[in-house]
């Protein structure tokens, strides 16, 4: 596993990547107050099934601060490019948080380079929500 940054335009990303040759790429994207670390034990298992990539996006993680304050398009903008530079083309984008809406952004603008993405919201988000098999709240 490596990590190491990269310059993205005029934005510098702390990347970690399992770097092994896979029939698939896993590109993880963090929350708010988060980094790549957060996805440790999820790299560990998603690894079994292809090359696991993730980003600190300026200002988390070990990402240094942006000069510029990032919308949410212009941060999922950011991701295109990285991916991009990276040769991660076709990689399954996962988000978390803050990362979900990244992750949509990106897809949005360019659903010819993320066909699979996938997203999720931390569990105090829909902690209101009874689980199946449970009665009553």
């Amino acid at each position: 596993m490596s990590v190491r940054s990269m310059l993205v335009g005029e934005h510098e990303v702390v990347v970690t990547d399992t770097e092994q040759a896979a029939p698939r790429t896993f590109l993880l994207v963090h929350g708010i107050g988060m980094g790549a670390s957060y996805f440790a034990q999820l790299s560990e298992e998603l690894v079994r099934y292809g090359r696991v990539v993730a980003i600190d996006l300026p200002g988390f993680g070990e990402a240094p601060e942006s000069l510029t304050v990032l919308s949410m398009a212009q941060t999922g903008a950011l991701l295109i490019d990285f991916v991009e530079l990276a040769g991660l083309e076709q990689a399954i984008l996962v988000g978390h948080s803050m990362g979900t809406q990244v992750v949509a952004e990106a897809a949005a603008q360019r659903p010819d380079l993320f066909p699979n993405w996938f997203s999720w919201l931390p569990p105090s988000i829909v902690k209101n929500v009874p689980s199946p098999g449970r009665r009553g709240a």
